[in-house]
């Protein structure tokens, strides 16, 4: 069997209707989880967005916007589309991905459903502009953990990192580790520990999708949009930019030291097109089998979003990149490592996993918890890269 025959075989054993914990969050429709036999079986906001691209490469629509109608559901209700649909975790997001799934669902929506997605993509944004936003007038990550579950998290983190935080004060310890989550990278070495004093160079350029999207969606808030558009882009310019390329910063102090795969969002979004600024990234990302998440740090040995870990997620953001940068050579040629490398997996195990070792091959080995197999995000972008490489 084919890594592709075995995708298109599991969609259906992904289907749920809840998931096993006790606080999980109704949905008014079916929902595809992130495993289709492994430990994650919650509604689950960025991995969905991955999800979505497989599904809709093998015909399945209906599950694809049933998804999407989920997410509009849980903003609707919530003014926010939570980190997962369990209230344990309502006191965060994720990335903003929810206007990519939009973009991506438009062409099998009906009229009245791409109306309520519109208006559940501005509401979103809205809170990020509200709830989420630095003095330098860029976002950031954040949370809204009450004083305990800061303390909890705080422990959490120090036992999936096999570490201790010493010398910091636990609760701001504990909000920056739950902002890491939100980031969706936990854990990473992007951030020092320090999450929510940065700009994200992803997350803010998620946002500028989302100005460039509504501006056309809604003609009426078009100059509102296209001026935030521009006003961000200046600021990233101002703060986030080192000398070479737009990445992560503290505002008014200096641009991270490490690169990572989030640098590539904003040749995926159009904030830049600078072909020698994106290979510099790719240069220090590219191993053997894949791109890894970070540069290689000393903090790498902890960090499962960091060397030498291979996630599908940004795989597919440093492919689209090179795309909009008509590097076409270089993003094939990433495009089959992330093939080869599932493939070669796949035919070891028989399975999909969470995520890779860029450097060695196989499922990676530099895990936080016990390591799960994978449908959702590895299957989606398995297949969406695959459709284009054989056309």
């Amino acid at each position: 069997m084919t890594v592709r025959q075995y995708i298109r075989n599991s969609w259906d054993k992904s289907l749920r209707t809840r998931g096993h914990r006790p606080d999980g969050i109704a949905l008014p429709y079916p929902y595809n989880s992130p495993c289709a036999e492994g430990i994650f079986d919650e509604f689950y906001y960025w991995d969905t967005c991955f999800t979505n691209k497989g599904l809709i490469a093998d015909g399945k629509y209906e599950d694809a916007l049933h998804n999407v109608l989920n997410m509009a559901y849980l903003i609707d209700r919530y003014g926010y589309m939570p980190n997962a649909a369990v209230t344990g975790m309502l006191n965060r997001s994720q990335p903003p991905l929810f206007g990519v799934m939009v973009r991506d669902i438009m062409p099998y929506a009906g009229t009245q459903e791409k109306q309520a997605l519109i208006e559940a993509l501005e509401r979103e944004y809205r809170f990020w502009m509200s709830r989420r936003l630095l003095p330098s007038g860029l976002n950031r990550y954040g949370n809204s953990a009450d004083k305990e579950t800061k303390l909890l998290m705080a422990d959490e983190a120090e036992r999936r990192l096999s570490r201790s935080f010493d010398g910091v004060d636990r609760e701001t310890l504990g909000g920056n580790i739950l902002a890491e989550c939100e980031s969706g990278w936990d854990f990473s070495p992007r951030f020092g520990f320090h999450c929510m004093d940065y700009a994200p160079i992803d997350l803010n350029s998620l946002l500028y999708l989302y100005e460039q999207m509504l501006a056309d969606y809604l003609p009426d808030k078009r100059g509102e949009f296209l001026s935030a558009a521009v006003r961000r882009k200046e600021r990233l310019y101002k703060y986030c930019f080192d000398g070479t390329k737009l990445t992560d910063a503290i505002p008014g102090g200096a641009p991270t030291k490490v690169t990572s795969a989030a640098c590539a969002l904003p040749f995926v979004v159009g904030l830049s097109n600078d072909r020698v600024a994106l290979l510099s990234v790719v240069r220090r990302l590219e191993h053997e089998h894949g791109i890894a998440a970070c540069e290689k740090t000393d903090d790498s040995a902890v960090c499962q979003w960091g060397y030498p870990n291979m996630w599908a997620p940004l795989v597919w953001f440093v492919y689209c990149a090179l795309i909009n940068a008509g590097l076409l050579d270089d993003s094939e040629r990433i495009g089959q490592k992330y093939l080869s490398t599932v493939e070669q997996s796949f035919g070891d195990t028989g399975k999909l996993w969470e995520k890779y070792d860029a450097v060695r091959g196989g499922k990676a080995t530099v895990n936080e918890y016990t390591e799960t197999e994978m449908l959702g995000w590895t299957a989606g972008v398995y297949n969406a890269i695959y459709d284009e490489l054989n056309q």
